[in-house]
């Protein structure tokens, strides 16, 4: 698909991957380094303290439930206390969410239906399997970067699955011509446009 309609405009293909393009070029090298494989060892660590089956897959669904509206830093934080005390600072959803997961066998099909959604299922699947890109996460950031303009959650929210594939399909575009994984392009212009975000 070459264009997509996004909020009443229609967006080019080229124009998104010229925008992810152009946040890939000014990363530094040390912003090109496979931030899932970091999340998915800190997943690792943390489920040291998960008991019963798929303890991985587990600590990689908290963190993924956990992770709205909050820097990765926070995010970390409060997996580890929701793992370790059963609570944590969050909204309720989000917790019992978390909860549920902890509770559950921790299948990837069990852990999809908890979280819901295109991208925060697509994060944990990122975390879960850093050397795959069957899935790439379009957050909030991830659209900016594609748009070529900071927005709001408010402006995210609604997003449908034909734009997030849309999106996603662009962030694959660019890993093939510069040649990286995708999971690498989108962990990699995030991780700048974080410290960064304007174009």
């Amino acid at each position: 698909m070459s264009k997509q309609r996004f909020k009443n405009q229609i967006i080019t293909r080229r124009k998104v991957v010229n925008n992810i393009l152009k946040i890939w070029n000014r990363a530094s090298d040390d912003e090109k380094y496979d931030w899932y494989h970091n999340a998915h060892y800190t997943a690792k660590l943390m489920s040291q303290q998960v008991e019963g089956d798929n303890p991985v897959s587990k600590t990689c669904g908290v963190i993924a439930a956990l992770s709205p509206r909050k820097r990765w830093g926070i995010n970390k934080e409060i997996a580890y206390d929701l793992i370790t005390t059963g609570d944590c600072g969050h909204m309720e959803l989000f917790k019992q969410k978390a909860k549920d997961i902890l509770n559950s066998s921790g299948t990837d099909e069990e852990i999809g239906s908890i979280l819901r959604g295109e991208k925060i299922v697509s994060f944990y699947k990122n975390i879960k399997y850093p050397d795959s890109s069957d899935n790439i996460t379009i957050d909030r950031h991830a659209l900016s970067i594609s748009l070529g303009k900071k927005i709001s959650e408010e402006e995210y929210r609604g997003i449908t699955k034909n734009q997030y594939n849309f999106f996603k399909d662009c962030y694959v575009a660019v890993a093939e011509k510069v040649g990286v994984p995708p999971i690498l392009m989108q962990s990699a212009t995030w991780v700048n446009w974080r410290k960064n975000p304007k174009f």
